[in-house]
This record gives structure tokens, C-alpha cells and sequence, in this order.
């Protein structure tokens, strides 16, 4: 063997390490990439077990934090869709938004409405990308939040629709994809409705305030003025049906402690007719009260003066 093949089969040693060391580098790489949502649940995981140890907690409290937790691993999920969606384009932003959110947006009463002239829009041939748009806006200021199991929650001015368990509003089950705070556009709070959930299994839930909606309505008027049209007639509507309900409402409250001061007066009066009718009526011979004799006086009948003036006898 002379030096030059020494040298090849060398560099080709080398050339075939640095190949290989790459190979490993990229698989490792990709293995890790996929299991980096793994990775980081278990390290936040391990942080939750070090600090309920530091702290003391009962063992029930941990039971439920271990049982918060590994149900909210796929919390994460909802902002790495949120992310990708602001990567895309505004058209594909509305359909995704739309094909995601489809489900509860035919649940409130004006996103309906709104949907439904949209459609007669798209028939007439009429571009409809703006109506879109404005929809996946609303979709983007959505936030979501997680409740653990018996926890109770429940803000006026805010939408809700469940995403994911079984939760109870006011004695009703409401299941995922249940919608319920659609008047959350009312700016009056007394006309809104109290709903208080109660979560029987662990819940996640997508929420939109009043605020955020109405910013997102104003800042889209000028590329769509339906939407507010829409808005605005449902809440003109919504707010004259609950405020003669509250009306007719607080009228028959009044109502009623007159009504009970009247059937107590009328009461009173029946019962002093009844003692009068009673007293007025002449008591019978026969239950009239015979008074006991004196101790050490005769009857009537055999008083002295009761026996002088009766006549003798006739023989």
C-alpha cells in the first residue's frame, strides 16, 4: 500500500463519520421536535410536584392540581392554532375561522342573521370576503380559559361556549359546543340575565367580551356596516323585551303587598261581622246557663213568702 491510498481511504473514514453524525443530528432532531409539547408538560409537571412539596399542600389539593394539570395539557393547543392562523392569509384566515367556529356561531341569534346575509350576498354574486374577514377577527379576540371540576364561574358581558366537558347553568346541563350569554351586547346590566355555571367535569371555554366585540365591530365598519346594523337592531329588540318584562315585573311586586293588606282588612272586617251576628242572636231556653244555689238558701219554690201566697186547698 502506497500513501495515496492511504490518504483516500482516510478522507473517506472521515467524510463517512461527518455523514452519519448528521444523520443522527437530524433524526435526534426531529424526534425532539415532536415530542417538545411532551417535554414541556413533563418539566412544568415536575416543577408542580417540587413546589406542592415545598409548600405542604394536603394530599387532596395535590390530587386536584395533578388533575388540572394533565387535563389542561391541551390548553396549549388553542394559542398554537391561534398562531398559525395569523400566519395565513385574510381569506384563508376567514374560512378556517368560519369551518372552526361554525358550530356556535349559529347558536347566536345576530351571528345568524349576519351569516344568512352573507349567503344571500354570495347567490347575488356579491364578493363576500369582507363579511368574512370580520368574522375570523372576531374568532381572534376569543380568549380561552379552563375551570377545574366544582368550580363555579360566570361573568355578565361575556360569551361563553363550551369547547370542552359537561357543566350545569342554572339547573340545566350544557354540553360542548353549548352557547350562553348571547346578550352580552347589552350595555345595560340589569336587562341581562344571570347565568351561573357550575363545572361538573373539568372544562375549557371560549370566551368574547363585550369590549373586545364592539371594538372589533367598530374598527370593520367601513368594510362592513352590516354587522353593527345587525348588532344594533338585536340589542334595540332584546332590550325592549327584557325591560317590559322588568317593568311587569316590578309592577306585580308592588301589587302584591297591597293585595295582602286588602284580603287582611277584608279578614278583619268578616271576623267582627261573625262576633257581632253571633252576639245579636238570642240564646235558646234550653242552653241558657242555670246559676248553682247559694250555700244555706232555700229554692224560689220553698221560700216562706212563696208558700203564704199560694191558695189553701180545697177539699
Amino acid at each position: 500500500q502506497n500513501i495515496f491510498e492511504r490518504i483516500t481511504c482516510t478522507v473517506i473514514v472521515l467524510v463517512a463519520g461527518l455523514c452519519w453524525a448528521y444523520i443522527l443530528g437530524e433524526v435526534g432532531a426531529i424526534v425532539t421536535d415532536m415530542n417538545a409539547e411532551k417535554q414541556s408538560f413533563r418539566k412544568m409537571m415536575n416543577g408542580l410536584n417540587k413546589m406542592m412539596q415545598e409548600q405542604g399542600l394536603p394530599h387532596e389539593l395535590r390530587r386536584r392540581l395533578r388533575s388540572f394539570f394533565l387535563s389542561n395539557k391541551h390548553q396549549a393547543q388553542f394559542a398554537r392554532d391561534q398562531k398559525l392562523l395569523r400566519g395565513m392569509s385574510p381569506q384563508l384566515q376567514a374560512e378556517v375561522s368560519i369551518t372552526l367556529n361554525w358550530q356556535w356561531l349559529v347558536k347566536v341569534p345576530f351571528f345568524r342573521e349576519f351569516i344568512k346575509m352573507m349567503d344571500i350576498k354570495e347567490m347575488s354574486g356579491i364578493n363576500t370576503d369582507p363579511y368574512r374577514a370580520c368574522i375570523a377577527d372576531v374568532a381572534h379576540h376569543m380568549d380561552a380559559s379552563a375551570y377545574a371540576q366544582q368550580e363555579m364561574f360566570g361573568e355578565s358581558q361575556v360569551l361563553y361556549i363550551l369547547s370542552k366537558g359537561i357543566a350545569t347553568l342554572n339547573s340545566r346541563v350544557a354540553l360542548v359546543g353549548s352557547v350562553w350569554g348571547e346578550d352580552f351586547v347589552l350595555a345595560d346590566r340589569d336587562l341581562i340575565r344571570r347565568t351561573s355555571a357550575f363545572a361538573l367535569t373539568y372544562l375549557e371555554v371560549l370566551c368574547l367580551s363585550r369590549d373586545k366585540f364592539f371594538e372589533v365591530v367598530g374598527r370593520r365598519e367601513a368594510t362592513c356596516p352590516q354587522l353593527k346594523t345587525i348588532v344594533r337592531r338585536y340589542c334595540v329588540r332584546m332590550a325592549a323585551h327584557r325591560g317590559i318584562l322588568a317593568q311587569a315585573l316590578k309592577l306585580k311586586r308592588q301589587r302584591t303587598p297591597q293585595r295582602l293588606g286588602k284580603s287582611g282588612s277584608q279578614e278583619s272586617k268578616l271576623e267582627s261581622l261573625d262576633v257581632k251576628s253571633t252576639s245579636s242572636v238570642p240564646t235558646p231556653e234550653s242552653e241558657r246557663r242555670v246559676m248553682p244555689p247559694v250555700p244555706g238558701t232555700l229554692p224560689e219554690e220553698l221560700s216562706p213568702l212563696r208558700v203564704e201566697q199560694r191558695s189553701p186547698r180545697q177539699d
